[in-house]
């Protein structure tokens, strides 16, 4: 009786509230402690619901997304009908709860130099990040490169900022933008 109870409601929250449905499976997905595999099958998850259901996933941005899957409502002008769309995490592979979190505390930022500056997060962090696309709208990827040789660049721009950083820090001078 209880499974069937489950299935039942299960079946009607996915036809009535799809949105809510899958945001909440991404959730639960992505938090469960199944291991390593967990980033792949959110991933998988992700690819099927916006083939067979037609879910508006939105694009990862480092300043936007937050630690959990979130859903955001936008009006259509054009039809006056309220769309939502699935915000993704800042879960993703290479990136544990503690990063994740220690992003969303210090959002937004002005720029990549913001971000390396303020965000509390090692280099590993910042290549997972660059690999799965959440630095697109800070930093732009050239037309040469490809996702390694642009997580590459990014991590080194980020190593360099935290080198001057440091250096600037040690010698009692804060760091300033000059051409802000």
């Amino acid at each position: 009786a209880c499974y069937g109870y489950n299935s039942y409601s299960t079946a009607y929250l996915k036809a009535n509230y799809p949105d809510e449905f899958i945001c909440s499976l991404f959730n639960v997905s992505i938090n469960s402690s199944s291991g390593g595999d967990k980033y792949e099958k959110v991933e998988a998850f992700e690819k099927e619901f916006k083939k067979k259901m037609g879910v508006k996933l939105l694009p990862r941005d480092i300043n936007k997304c937050k630690f959990v899957y979130t859903i955001e409502k936008r009006k259509d002008d054009r039809n006056g009908i309220i769309a939502t769309e699935i915000r993704p995490s800042l879960l993703c592979k290479g990136v544990g709860e503690g990063p994740a979190l220690e992003v969303e505390k210090s959002q937004p930022y002005v720029d990549f130099m913001d971000f390396a500056q303020r965000a509390n997060v090692s280099s590993g962090v910042v290549e997972a990040y660059a690999l799965n696309g959440y630095f697109k709208a800070l930093e732009k990827k050239r037309k040469d490169e490809d996702d390694d040789s642009y997580a590459k660049r990014i991590v080194k721009e980020f190593k360099m900022i935290r080198e001057d950083s440091k250096k600037l820090s040690a010698k009692g001078i804060e760091s300033c933008d000059m051409f802000a």
